[in-house]
């Protein structure tokens, strides 16, 4: 676990802008009031949970799906984690938290991977409440249905190597469900195998839909009633967080939009946080399910002027990572809140490559270090960028000026996802990063 740097040279592993922070850990900041219009009341709305009387209302049938639209950086996962702590308890969820870059290989995924992890993620949580039995009939039936598929996959390879399960069965001392975790853990071996053997896999599940939809619907049914029966939860969540890593756009679309007709045969609540530049596709998802946006921090208003509540808790964001005796002067913070254009991630990276600047003699992060720290970042992140896209920054920087929207486009999509713009609100506004305002080359072709 990371922890606090008290001492000069633990800065770097304190400010790891890779790591997202559950609200248990002393790092974790509640930023979620600085968020404009978007406020917690938009997830519990979503799953008909009263955050006062503590429970959800709702009829036991209702199974609900929402994408969550976001850029890298805003918080989203530490958000979620914030959220799962408030729902996990008997009167309200069972949540179960997949992160799919972890659990899976994000250089090639399908829709069928992630369907195959919820399962596995159930059943190890499960596992842990040793109050919780689950039936020995629903899980020999999953059982039995995986092993199916292993013997037809092993069929279609034809002698180029099979799955091998590892596990005994319950006679042999293995639970049921550890015995169900070895198949899994064998199938999504090959997930990870060459391009080919995970096609021919996932071509399996995906010609036998039908009965595998079937499968997890009646899992999560039955779950669900053992959950009540124990008084553990009245329904269970998943919250699916990590498809903006996958390596390409393409991967991103085919699981949510080519797969969305699957999607919605699978009846469990789940939340998805959705890769910034399929909010595009907001009115096609729609149609099957709730679709909102979960925008950076507001660190000033339309005016351009610093928003003081977003500042102070910045402070206490970076306070609760590093001792404040390592800044020069405090208001180098400030400098630091104000180029992070309210991003926790891009907040932490100035001040790791600050530190890569700073005089190890002083151990202090002083004005020359994080000068040179925003041009060396801003130079790299506009190294590549065209004509166009600087005709996209200076039309949005004229739109700004005037109040007034910017409208979305393809060279847009890129730059969002490219954090070269951030987005507020509703996405209504948009703002060019500060790190690329700082930039030589967006003075020349975005100023002059």
């Amino acid at each position: 676990m990371a922890f606090k740097a008290n001492l000069f040279h633990q800065i770097p592993q304190a400010v790891q802008f890779n790591e997202a922070v559950a609200p248990t850990h002393p790092f974790f900041t509640d930023i979620s009031h600085l968020r404009g219009e978007f406020g917690d009341f938009i997830i519990y709305d979503f799953l008909n949970y009263d955050p006062i009387e503590k429970k959800r209302y709702t009829d036991i049938h209702s199974r609900e799906i929402l994408f969550l639209g976001g850029m890298r950086g805003s918080g989203k996962t530490s958000e979620l984690a914030r959220y799962s702590q408030e729902l996990h308890h008997k009167e309200a969820f069972f949540v179960v938290t997949c992160n799919i870059d972890e659990g899976l290989n994000i250089n090639n995924m399908e829709y069928m991977d992630i369907l195959i992890f919820q399962i596995e993620r159930l059943l190890q949580e499960s596992e842990k409440h040793e109050q919780l039995q689950l039936s020995d009939n629903v899980l020999q039936s999953l059982k039995r249905w995986f092993s199916e598929q292993v013997t037809e996959i092993n069929r279609s390879f034809k002698g180029e190597g099979s799955l091998e399960i590892g596990l005994g069965t319950p006679e042999n001392g293995i639970s049921l469900i550890q015995s169900i975790l070895g198949i899994i853990g064998s199938i999504k071996a090959m997930f990870s195998a060459n391009v080919e053997k995970a096609n021919k896999v996932r071509a399996v599940f995906r010609q036998n839909f039908p009965f595998f939809k079937s499968k997890f619907n009646e899992f999560i049914e039955e779950t669900t009633l053992a959950l009540r029966h124990y008084r553990i939860a009245q329904e269970i969540l998943f919250m699916v967080d990590g498809l903006e890593k996958t390596l390409t756009t393409d991967i991103r679309r085919k699981i949510v939009l080519d797969e969305s007709g699957r999607m919605q045969e699978i009846k469990v609540n789940t939340i998805f946080t959705l890769p910034i530049e399929l909010m595009r596709e907001r009115r096609k998802l729609e149609q099957f399910a709730t679709v909102k946006m979960f925008p950076f921090v507001k660190i000033e208003d339309v005016y351009n002027q610093r928003i003081a509540a977003a500042y102070t808790t910045f402070h206490q964001y970076i306070d609760a990572r590093i001792d404040a005796s390592f800044w020069e002067k405090q208001e180098l913070k400030d400098i630091v809140i104000s180029y992070s254009g309210g991003s926790p991630r891009e907040l932490l990276r100035i001040i790791l490559r600050a530190y890569s600047y700073s005089d190890r003699q002083k151990k202090k992060i002083d004005e020359n270090a994080l000068q040179k720290a925003i041009q060396n970042l801003a130079t790299e992140a506009t190294q590549y960028l065209t004509d166009a896209d600087f005709k996209e920054l200076k039309r949005i920087k004229e739109n700004n000026d005037k109040g007034e929207p910017t409208n979305f486009n393809d060279i847009i999509a890129n730059l969002l996802e490219n954090l070269i713009v951030f987005e507020y609100n509703d996405g209504s506004l948009k703002k060019v990063n500060p790190i690329i305002a700082a930039s030589l080359s967006y003075k020349k072709y975005v100023l002059s």
